[in-house]
């Protein structure tokens, strides 16, 4: 501290080398308004170089074009009361508002604003819908918070639990379940009935997994355990959705508005994640490649040049057999076998003269050995052609639960024939055998129940 005199007596010194020697710092001085607030976020983000400042005055000149018609239609020239449509409508229209006047019609929006959230559903039960609404917060709300704990209980309640609760408060549950794979006159139609096909049905999985690890030369039970819990887990869904909770049923045609988007959201996302799960698990998984990649791209474009006509047969034949019998159900037997008359001319012959014209199809594409493969997949066409006939009867007829078991039924069934015939090393001819045979045991299936 000695020295400090002389330092500073030597800054007046020119020869001393030494300009200045502070003794205390300056106060910092605040930063320019160009470079903070308001004013310095709009330069660093909107006006930093040319093309950002024109893109920012197309912007504002947008929000200018948009916004003020919006807030003048929703606010300025809204209607706020009113007892009837006069309230709402020009003079020109039998109302009372002017000729040219636009604008929101609240009061419409407050007497149908239940339509718009709960659609038809009955009004004495609109507490379902609202507790499924407040279960779907409780269970979401904690998953957005990074803060909180038991993020995979919340899960499993979220996507496992809720959606089991949601779907009994909103049906009612006490669901009937007569079976859907064993003929009627071998048992009769009861919930012992579906139980047993439920388990014949699994059994199969099982068996078929069973083959698959034999041929592949993998091990049994990392195949099997999967399925046996799968199956296990849906067969207690839906003997808790068989339970008589003492509610009101109500059926999903009477549901509408944010509760039908709601359930559509729900849905998807439930079915999503365990899909994507099992695709990653897939795309790590060392088993055996059942079709190449070479082969399943031929495998999706002869499926995309047999699925419009399938598809077109169906839903054609469902529908109209299904509005015939539902009009007379007395006649359902009668409609039914004029529908598998008319697929006697049209639906078999379709399917043969696609058959016969593989060749050409095949030649076009540049690859004839697709033929083989067109041949087989368009026999599909005419089993399904038949098969959609017998469902629309059971939709006619009001049987869901048949039609909904003969759908699960058609495609594990075809799942099964197509990786089966597959993984035997069969290829592409063995991919649509096994959707062929598939085709037919459910048409056999639908046939004799």
């Amino acid at each position: 501290m000695a020295d400090l005199p002389k330092i500073a007596l030597a800054a007046d010194n020119p020869k001393a080398g030494i300009a200045y020697v502070r003794r205390e710092m300056s106060k910092a001085e605040a930063a320019p308004l160009s470079e903070v607030g308001a004013i310095g976020w709009a330069r660093k983000n909107l006006f930093s170089s040319i093309p950002n400042t024109l893109l920012t005055l197309l912007a504002i000149y947008l929000v200018w074009l948009i916004v003020p018609p919006i807030l003048r239609f929703a606010f300025v020239d809204a209607v706020w009361s009113g007892t009837d449509r006069a309230a709402c409508t020009t003079v020109d229209q039998g109302g009372l508002k002017p000729s040219g006047w636009f604008g929101a019609c609240w009061p419409f929006v407050g007497d149908y604003f239940n339509l718009f959230i709960y659609g038809r559903y009955p009004a004495d039960q609109y507490w379902r819908v609202n507790s499924v609404f407040v279960l779907f917060a409780a269970g979401l709300v904690p998953m957005l918070m990074p803060s909180l704990p038991y993020k995979r209980e919340n899960s499993v309640l979220l996507l496992a639990v809720f959606p089991l609760a949601a779907f009994i408060l909103l049906t009612g549950g006490n669901l009937s379940y007569r079976g859907f794979l064993l003929p009627d006159w071998l048992i009769a139609p009861s919930m012992l009935k579906f139980v047993i096909d439920y388990l014949l049905l699994a059994g199969v999985l099982c068996v078929v997994a069973a083959g698959f690890a034999r041929a592949s030369g993998s091990l049994l039970m990392p195949l099997i355990r999967p399925i046996a819990m799968v199956m296990g887990a849906l067969l207690l869904v839906i003997l808790v959705s068989a339970v008589n909770f003492g509610l009101r049923p109500v059926e999903t045609d009477v549901w509408g508005g944010l509760l039908v988007t709601l359930v559509i959201a729900v849905t998807g996302i439930t079915a999503s994640l365990p899909i994507g799960i099992l695709l990653a698990l897939g795309r790590r998984s060392k088993m055996p490649v059942i079709l190449s990649r070479a082969m399943y791209g031929a495998y999706g474009v002869v499926s995309s040049l047999v699925s419009p006509v399938n598809n077109v047969m169906v839903t054609g034949s469902i529908q109209a057999v299904s509005r015939f019998t539902a009009q007379k159900p007395e006649t359902a037997r009668l409609v039914e076998a004029a529908g598998l008359r008319m697929h006697l001319y049209v639906g078999l012959p379709t399917a043969l003269v696609f058959i016969a014209g593989a060749p050409v199809i095949a030649w076009l594409l540049g690859d004839t050995s697709k033929t083989g493969p067109l041949m087989l997949a368009k026999i599909i066409v005419a089993l399904y052609a038949f098969y959609a006939v017998l469902v629309g009867t059971a939709n006619g007829l009001r049987q869901f639960h048949k039609q909904a078991g003969l759908d699960i039924t058609s495609a594990t069934l075809r799942a099964i024939g197509i990786l089966g015939m597959s993984a035997l090393g069969l290829g592409l001819y063995g991919a649509y055998g096994g959707w062929v045979t598939a085709a037919g045991a459910v048409l056999i299936i639908a046939t004799v129940v």
